[in-house]
C-alpha cells in the first residue's frame, strides 16, 4: 500500500507521557538511603509504548559529595531484574525530580513491575532522602522498606514514549 511522505512523517511522531497520571505527592520523607536500606515500589504499567526513564523525588544534604544511587526494575511475574541504572550523587536534582534512564521496557502495558532504590556504602551524614505520600495514594502498587510495607507510596513517575495516536488503534 502506498503511503505519502506527509503521512509517513506523521506516523513517525511520538508522544511522551509521564505516569502515574495522578502524581504521588511528596508530602513526607520516606527514608534516608543508607547502607542496608532498600526501598521498593510496585506498579502496573499504563504505558502503550516504551518505558525508558524513571523520576524520583529526592533531597541530599550535600549534593556534590553524595554517594551513588541505584534504581533496579524487576518484572514481578517472572521474578527477574530487567533494568538497572546507577547515578552519581551530583546527578541528583536536590529537592527535585531526579532522572534514571533505563534500558527500554517495550510492550509494558499491564505488566507488573517493582522498582528498588538503594545506595550502598552510605552513611547517615551523606544519605539522600526519598520522598513520598502521607497515605496510600497509589492504589495500583505498594511500597516497602526492606520488604516491610510502609502504608504509603514513594513519589515516582515513569516516562512512556509511544507513537502518536497509538491508543486510537487498540
Amino acid at each position: 500500500s502506498w503511503v505519502s511522505p506527509l503521512s509517513a512523517s506523521f506516523l513517525k511522531r511520538t508522544e511522551i507521557t509521564a505516569y502515574p497520571a495522578a502524581l504521588i505527592p511528596p508530602e513526607r520523607s520516606i527514608a534516608e538511603l543508607q547502607t542496608g536500606i532498600r526501598i521498593t515500589q510496585s506498579f502496573t504499567s499504563q504505558c502503550h509504548g516504551t518505558v525508558d526513564k524513571f523520576y524520583l523525588k529526592l533531597t541530599t544534604p550535600d549534593q556534590e559529595n553524595s554517594p551513588s544511587l541505584t534504581l533496579e526494575v524487576f518484572d514481578v511475574q517472572n521474578k527477574e531484574k530487567i533494568a538497572e541504572q546507577t547515578i552519581s550523587g551530583n546527578a541528583v536534582t536536590n529537592d527535585g525530580w531526579s532522572e534514571f534512564l533505563i534500558d527500554p521496557l517495550n510492550n509494558s502495558l499491564g505488566n507488573n513491575y517493582q522498582i528498588s532504590i538503594t545506595s550502598p556504602n552510605t552513611t547517615p551524614e551523606d544519605a539522600a532522602t526519598l520522598w513520598g505520600s502521607q497515605a496510600d495514594s497509589y492504589l495500583q502498587g505498594q511500597s516497602a522498606i526492606n520488604d516491610e510495607p510502609i502504608g504509603s507510596d514513594i513519589s515516582f513517575a515513569y516516562q512512556c514514549t509511544q507513537p502518536a495516536f497509538s491508543d486510537w488503534f487498540e
